[in-house]
């Protein structure tokens, strides 16, 4: 995206990437390496925004958020941000309810919904309670598997298999989107029909996926980062 713009790395444009996998630690500690290297402009996922808002009150912070910006307490308005703070929302509190819809659609049998998610992940609580309350319209019920990590998501697919779920929902967080292809496997196995609101499920094999275009939202962003370093307020 930053191509289209005209930007060319090494030419009119440096940038320091950063992954901290999933250590909160490493993560915590690359947020308050890029602050302190006093960027013109950070861009970051969900969670490091919190963390790099909490450490500079200047630096342009440009976010791509799968939750509420307002409700996670990063903005005052889409509109009017008042704040470092800008980005992209991912709709993932619209669109959790027709995802169920659909899933329901497609295998109308469903009642119990396994939801595998990463406690972690910011706007999660907002993403369940809209399960709960669009589950519940369907006559479908809702049993929530917090997953940490990869490990603990092996050990949320077998308890959610063992209560007897019949189908599952992946909120769309790093966890489960690392963790994708071992969802998908599991789910063939186990015959249980999946959904979830990135394309990458679906290529992983998942069932069937409604969301965003993840690499058009990244590519949509840049234009918000080329605002910024322009003097955009």
């Amino acid at each position: 995206g930053m191509k289209d713009l005209g930007y060319q790395e090494g030419r009119n444009i440096t940038l320091d990437v950063r992954y901290g996998g999933f250590s909160r630690e490493l993560t915590a500690q690359l947020v308050a390496d890029a602050v302190a290297s006093k960027p013109d402009a950070i861009v970051c996922q969900a969670g490091t925004a919190h963390g790099a808002a909490a450490l500079t009150k200047t630096i342009p912070i440009i976010a791509i958020y799968s939750g509420d910006m307002v409700v996670g307490g990063l903005v005052k308005s889409l509109a009017r941000p008042a704040a470092n703070v800008t980005g992209m929302q991912l709709m993932a509190l619209e669109l959790v309810g027709k995802r169920i819809q659909i899933l329901k659609e497609i295998a109308p049998s469903v009642k119990r919904l396994a939801v595998l998610a990463s406690p972690n992940h910011p706007g999660v609580h907002g993403e369940r309670d809209a399960s709960i309350a669009a589950a519940k319209t369907l006559g479908v019920n809702v049993a929530y598997y917090p997953v940490n990590d990869l490990k603990e998501l092996d050990a949320g697919l077998a308890a959610a298999q063992a209560a007897g779920a019949d189908a599952l929902l992946a909120f769309p967080d790093g966890v489960t989107n690392a963790g994708r292809e071992r969802i998908a496997a599991f789910a063939l196995q186990h015959k249980l029909p999946t959904v979830s609101g990135w394309d990458v499920y679906a290529d992983a094999g998942g069932l069937v996926t409604y969301g965003p275009n993840m690499r058009a939202s990244y590519r949509h962003l840049a234009g918000y980062v080329d605002r910024v370093l322009k003097g955009a307020d």
